[in-house]
């Protein structure tokens, strides 16, 4: 009755019992195969001494011990062999035991995860993120130029375009200086600069091409473009709000 209600002993158990089984039988054969090779060496010295006497009988009853002794020791050799046969089988089960109960765990681990993780949450996370990330992007590129118009000195603008103008210069200057300038043919503004000279010279007229520019209404760009930058910023970001 008290065997049927025992629980069934784990593998992991069963097997760690016979690893000891057979390491115990191991060390048992092996001290038993160094005894029976002493003896054996003993019995060789033995035979020798007793051959030398011409003692015949007594040497044949010990060659038969030797011949006995050493069939014994293959036997020997043979059953650890086959013990540690057995036993590298039982790490390999034990082996692949563990290797069971890790993928089991790791399956436990991906049913839990996937029952957690939702597709339609995820997608929805992403949305949020990327409409969140578009705002932020608006407001910053608003934050930048409020920054740079309130920062803007008077005369930054101009003092800028001088930097530059002196900057181009000294870059031209070096060209020129390593680079010796071609020939070129005369280009239309000049042919036009040369006949409003010969048409001074007669008489005529000059053309004030500035004049004629103002004329036109080529003034000074106005502010104007920096408020429709922003205007169009901000109908942006109110867009993505709603």
């Amino acid at each position: 009755m008290g065997s049927l209600l025992a629980k069934p002993i784990p593998l992991k158990d069963q097997i760690r019992q016979n690893q000891r089984i057979i390491k115990k039988a191991t060390r048992e054969l092996e001290r038993e195969i160094n005894k029976m090779q002493a003896a054996q060496k003993k019995l060789e010295k033995d035979i020798k001494k007793f051959a030398k006497e011409n003692q015949t009988a007594t040497v044949k009853i010990m060659v038969k011990d030797l011949v006995r002794n050493r069939n014994y020791v293959n036997r020997f050799i043979m059953m650890k062999t086959q013990l540690t046969a057995v036993g590298l089988k039982i790490q390999t089960i034990k082996s692949n035991e563990a290797m069971s109960s890790a993928m089991k765990d790791v399956t436990k681990c991906l049913v839990l995860l996937n029952k957690q993780m939702s597709m339609p949450e995820l997608q929805k996370t992403m949305d949020e993120f990327i409409s969140e990330n578009e705002k932020n992007e608006l407001q910053q590129e608003i934050m930048n130029e409020t920054m740079d118009d309130a920062m803007m000195e008077e005369g930054s603008e101009a003092m800028e375009d001088q930097i530059y103008n002196q900057v181009m210069d000294e870059l031209g200057l070096q060209f020129n200086e390593n680079i010796p300038e071609a020939p070129k043919a005369v280009a239309a503004g000049d042919r036009d600069s040369v006949k409003e000279k010969q048409a001074v010279g007669i008489g005529a007229p000059a053309s004030n091409k500035k004049d004629d520019d103002d004329d036109k209404g080529n003034g000074p760009a106005s502010d104007g473009g920096g408020e429709a930058g922003m205007s169009e910023l901000e109908e942006r970001l109110q867009n993505l709000r709603r």
